[in-house]
């Protein structure tokens, strides 16, 4: 049978774009000015847009100030910054930095905190352990995290605050930090549940916000929605407001799961870590311009939807603060079938 499609992506024609806000600058003007800012505009639909890490990530605390690019060999020594870098490629990871917020973030530490999540079939797993330096996260395997004295702990949220890779990420991050690390100082004790972290993708919905495990990103939080969606991951769900996907999927898949999602949210089920099973089984180029896909998303009960997405180009944007536009594409919902397995 045919489903409508979710208000969460509109009517399944394209739909109509707002008319961009008034900027400082034009866009045939040089934009490097000090008041153009890549997040001042929210035409731009969330489903997916998270950034695809095939098996998952690996947060490593890392206190003080962080240079544009973790790995630029500025924020830690060129070789270990390259070690780094080679480790996570092999095992199809990312990592990134974290670090307690306000002062607690910026003081020395003997042992550093590791978080590792990885994206693997069945329930989505968290777990934390310590290092002492950074080279000696390279003889672990973070496939197999209990092997290194890992264990599973609750799960966590991150905002990026990373301001010297892009000032929105700063200016919209750090009111989210500030309100969620009272929140959970006061609900949840003094065990961290909350961390800051480098770039993760996507300044233009800062603050990117990513909840841990299941690896969740979202964008355009105010500091009392991210106090709602990392609540709805400490008790073991996923809030969908302001959702981008799922990171371990491609972008069809984020935004195909979104829609399934909002059909179970209509029929009072939640969504939990790793709940949806949805693989992009084509993609392919319309003749006129833009894709196409077709999604299968499967319910671990045996319901099966079949969502077909196409892209529909927006007006270019900045991607970056002081960048110039960029051509941007946007998945939207075409047709949705539920079907017989």
């Amino acid at each position: 049978m045919a489903d409508s499609a979710p208000n969460f992506f509109g009517r399944l024609d394209p739909p109509v774009i707002p008319a961009m806000e008034q900027c400082a600058t034009t866009t045939d003007a040089p934009l490097t000015g000090a008041l153009v800012r890549c997040s001042s505009r929210a035409d731009e639909p969330l489903p997916g847009t998270a950034p695809y890490v095939a098996h998952g990530w690996i947060l490593i605390e890392h206190t003080g100030a962080w240079s544009h690019d973790i790995f630029d060999g500025e924020t830690v020594l060129p070789e270990v910054s390259a070690a780094l870098k080679d480790y996570a490629d092999t095992y199809g990871m990312r990592i990134a930095f974290i670090r307690r917020h306000g002062r607690q973030g910026h003081c020395a530490i003997e042992r550093r905190r590791i978080y590792i999540s990885p994206s693997l079939d069945g329930l989505p797993e968290l777990w934390t352990g310590s290092i002492v330096h950074l080279r000696d996260i390279l003889r672990w395997d973070p496939l197999s995290p209990a092997l290194f004295g890992c264990t599973r702990c609750a799960p966590i949220s991150v905002v990026c605050t990373h301001g010297k890779r892009d000032r929105c990420c700063a200016i919209n991050g750090r009111p989210v930090a500030d309100a969620l690390d009272k929140y959970s100082r006061e609900n949840w004790g003094e065990e961290p549940a909350i961390w800051e972290i480098s770039h993760i993708a996507g300044h233009r919905f800062a603050p990117a916000f990513m909840t841990l495990p299941g690896n969740y990103m979202y964008g355009r939080l105010t500091p009392e929605e991210a106090i709602a969606v990392a609540s709805a991951a400490r008790h073991g769900y996923v809030d969908l407001t302001k959702l981008r996907g799922r990171t371990s999927l491609d972008a069809p898949a984020q935004a195909a799961e979104l829609v399934v999602a909002q059909i179970l949210a209509r029929e009072a089920q939640l969504l939990t870590p790793g709940l949806l099973k949805a693989t992009t089984l084509v993609k392919r180029a319309l003749p006129h311009g833009g894709d196409e896909a077709e999604v299968r998303v499967i319910h671990p009960e045996g319901r099966v939807w079949n969502v077909v997405l196409r892209t529909i180009q927006l007006p270019s944007r900045p991607q970056s603060c002081g960048a110039r536009p960029k051509p941007c594409w946007s998945w939207q919902l075409y047709s949705l079938h539920e079907v017989s397995e």
